[in-house]
Order: C-alpha cells, then sequence, then structure tokens
C-alpha cells in the first residue's frame, strides 16, 4: 500500500533513532533499545541482550493491517496476540519474511511506532492497539 511506504519514510528519521522502549505487555513488559539503523532496517538489542534485525518493511505492514482491517480507534482495537503457540494476524503480518523461522519483531515493532505517536498501545491483557491517524 502506498500510503503506509509514504508514512513509514517520513517517519524513519523518528523511528530508526537510537532510543530507549519498552515492550507493550503492561505485566510483563521488557526493555529494549535501537542501537543502530539503515535505510531499511534497524537493530534493537533486548534486555537479554540478543540483538534483532527489524526490516522496514516490518513497520509498513504493521500500519498497512491497521488501516485494512480499520483498526482506527479505541472501540476498534487490534489485540496483539504475540505468541509464537497462538499468534495473531497483526503479528504475523509484520513478520519479515512471511515465514514460521521468521524472527518476532511485533514487540518492538509497536512501540517504536507508538513514539512516533501514529499509534496507541493498551498495555493491558489482552494488548491492543489501534491507529491514531
Amino acid at each position: 500500500m502506498k500510503m503506509t511506504q509514504t508514512v513509514v519514510e517520513a517517519l524513519w528519521p523518528k523511528i530508526a533513532k537510537e532510543g530507549h522502549y519498552r515492550t507493550p505487555d503492561k505485566k510483563k513488559g521488557t526493555a529494549f533499545d535501537v542501537i543502530a539503523s539503515t535505510k531499511d532496517c534497524l537493530t534493537v538489542q533486548t534486555g537479554r541482550g540478543a540483538s534483532i534485525a527489524i526490516q522496514k518493511d516490518s513497520f509498513r505492514a504493521a500500519l498497512e493491517y491497521l488501516i485494512k482491517h480499520t483498526h482506527t480507534a479505541e472501540d476498534r482495537r487490534c489485540e496483539v496476540r504475540a505468541s509464537k503457540s497462538d499468534p495473531g494476524l497483526l503479528y504475523l503480518a509484520t513478520r519479515v519474511p512471511a515465514n514460521a523461522r521468521a524472527t518476532m519483531v511485533i514487540p518492538y515493532v509497536l512501540p517504536i511506532l507508538a513514539a512516533t505517536g501514529v499509534i496507541v498501545i493498551d498495555g493491558n491483557r489482552p494488548n491492543a492497539v489501534w491507529l491514531n491517524l
């Protein structure tokens, strides 16, 4: 979707900026940092020290999914369901490449997008998000 590509390109300088974040779940959320970025990817370091590369397309896919399925307000919220055993559709949409072996990136994509103001996260269970455009 051209619009989401345009939005992510416009937000990329904020998205790819180094910074401190927290995964969405209020009960079990953990800290992570954006430690590096390129024009197409950023790298986060988890609280456990692992480095995870996240493609720009994962951010675009998250916004595209929320727009396509009209998750445009709190009463149209989308459950995150970041679970390998019972994954939600938003979680699956952000996997790049789109296969079962791809790394789970949704817990990192959402807080970074929320920091730009384009989405809102409810970290209560079940975790949910919606657009703030």
